[in-house]
């Protein structure tokens, strides 16, 4: 039975008024539909009617009750159990049922069950606000009547940015917030970009490997393993498995057999020979080699740079006393929330959103004294030409670094201002930070944030052309215009996270630990390889495209 049409009056509008049955008879209804729901899941009204012989008053009754959810989208026509949709929701709180009888029709449920009320907790809940268009897109229907409704309701409210209007949290704290997250967030920049520098196809495993063997043959230095045993290796570590799941992948796949070139099954023991004979200097020195061959094949720009540090968890039961039983290496630290185990500092391209150099430290160590051997790192085995600036954040804001970089990189140093015991730091980052919130949009540069600063805000402070104080203004606002780069760094570490092999490393001994990291940023790196030589830009940094 096909679904109503969008113009056609909601089916329950008209349902007249009569008298209620009795409760049991009410409950015997409910469980007639919901066994018929139970089998296909979503249907409308019509064909409960049909089955089940039920009257349209008792399915009206049910939706008020709350135990059949009507569809956001084509007028209401098709319900669900409340109790399905509340185990199927997806993270926002949407579900949606694809009609196989009709290619088309997708109906759209949420746990809130009416726009409005969809609406207003999207329009809390994202980090971003939403626009109508958004809306539109999520709830399958036109949705700008709704938002006005709310909006003169107080239930939320409105702003506008780069010319769209933009729904927002109704306080107006969390508003601001809202904003300052959409101005930052790379999603919703509306530069286009070439079609084809962004194709999105499918890396096998057959082309990764044959990306990785032959990089391996260009090295000057060759560990005593064999090619398919470091490429079951790599695979290893990219696909978050384990010695002995890995030597079932093989067993059992011989897809996977031929992609590494292995002419039979192999020994978990025998990949773990083979792990402790590849040194870490050899896993460096390749995963410099691909970094170079990246960066010749413009991949890796090196235009701005991103330094930061992330913790990774130590193979331990921290239930006992680590004092007693404590793992080589790792401490107890403290980053969003107490952790035992390490920390990685990390130095990334923004542009690619490649990793460039590495160095894994105790979990207690703070992340400023790990800058300067992630420099010498970087200079020693790169020649990049084109740096512009590093950034980074508070953490780094240290007066001799800027120098430093200057030396080793030729670029200028961006960290977010640490104001310390500085009042006039402070002062002078909460007036950029209000000047950005407020003309965001119409600062491109540094000499458009110094006409909307005003000359007032310059005299009393003593900002004069040349002195230190006004070269730290201007460092202030150029980080501000270049903050969005530093994100890059924050999805390298959460494609780096998602695989188990790199944030909790099952082993107890820091030189394995360290191999292990090298190893999950070799293979990242060589994806990324096998995407560019396959024309599949989109798929540089995607984990789902390596099948």
């Amino acid at each position: 039975m096909s679904p109503s049409s969008k113009n056609q009056m909601c089916w329950y509008a008209h349902t007249p008024l009569i008298k209620m049955p009795t409760k049991g008879v009410y409950r015997k209804r409910i469980k007639k539909v919901l066994e018929y729901l139970s089998n296909v899941t979503i249907a409308t009204p019509q064909m409960i009617i049909e089955v089940t012989g039920i009257e349209p008053h008792d399915i009206r009754r049910m939706i008020t009750d709350g135990i059949l959810t009507s569809s956001l989208n084509y007028n209401h026509n098709w319900l669900i159990s409340t109790k399905v949709l509340n185990k199927r929701k997806d993270h926002w709180g949407f579900y949606r049922h694809r009609i196989k009888n009709y290619d088309r029709t997708m109906p759209i449920f949420h746990i809130k069950r009416t726009a409005k009320a969809t609406l207003s907790y999207l329009v809390s809940g994202r980090p971003w606000g939403i626009t109508s268009k958004e809306a539109e897109e999520l709830l399958g229907r036109d949705c700008i009547r709704a938002l006005n409704d709310l909006v003169k309701d107080n239930a939320i409210q409105e702003r506008l940015l780069s010319g769209e209007k933009i729904f927002l949290h109704r306080v107006h704290k969390r508003a601001e917030i809202q904003l300052k997250n959409r101005r930052t967030n790379p999603r919703f920049k509306k530069e286009e970009e070439d079609s084809d520098k962004q194709e999105v196809g499918v890396v096998t495993y057959e082309e990764f490997c044959k990306v990785f063997k032959q990089a391996l043959s260009e090295m000057d230095e060759y560990p005593y393993v064999s090619d398919d045993r470091m490429s079951a290796l790599l695979l290893m570590f990219t696909t978050s498995r384990t010695l002995r799941t890995t030597e079932s992948w093989i067993v059992y796949n011989p897809r996977i057999q031929q992609a590494i070139g292995m002419p039979g099954p192999v020994d978990h023991t025998t990949l773990s020979r083979g792990f402790d004979n590849i040194s870490e200097d050899f896993l460096k020195s390749l995963f410099h080699k691909l970094v170079i061959k990246l960066h010749d094949k413009g991949v890796i720009t090196g235009r701005f740079l991103v330094v930061d540090a992330t913790h990774i968890f130590a193979y331990c039961n921290t239930r006992k006393d680590t004092n007693v039983h404590p793992v080589e290496g790792a401490e107890w630290g403290n980053h969003h929330g107490s952790f035992y185990g390490y920390k990685v500092h990390i130095l990334i391209d923004a542009d690619s959103e490649m990793p460039l150099a590495m160095i894994l430290s105790p979990g207690n160590d703070h992340d400023s004294p790990h800058f300067i051997p992630l420099l010498e790192e970087f200079e020693e085995n790169y020649d990049f030409d084109e740096i512009i600036a590093l950034l980074a954040d508070g953490a780094y804001d240290k007066k001799d670094f800027r120098k430093i970089v200057m030396e080793k990189t030729g670029g200028i140093f961006l960290p977010a201002c640490n104001p310390r015991n500085s009042r006039i730091l402070a002062v002078m980052k909460r007036t950029v930070k209000t000047l950005f919130e407020k003309y965001g949009n119409k600062l491109k540069s540094v000499q458009d944030a110094f006409k909307y600063l005003g000359q007032r805000f310059l005299t009393d402070y003593n900002f004069d052309i040349g002195t230190s104080r006004e070269s730290r203004l201007v460092e202030l606002i150029s980080e501000r215009l270049h903050r969005p780069f530093r994100a890059a760094v924050e999805r390298v570490f959460s494609r780096l996270t998602a695989l188990s092999s790199f944030i909790r490393p099952k082993s107890k001994r820091f030189g394995t630990v360290m191999k292990g990291l090298w190893w999950c940023l070799i293979g990242q790196l060589v994806q990324a390889l096998t995407a560019y030589e396959k024309g599949f830009l989109g798929s540089m940094r995607k984990r789902t495209c390596l099948v």
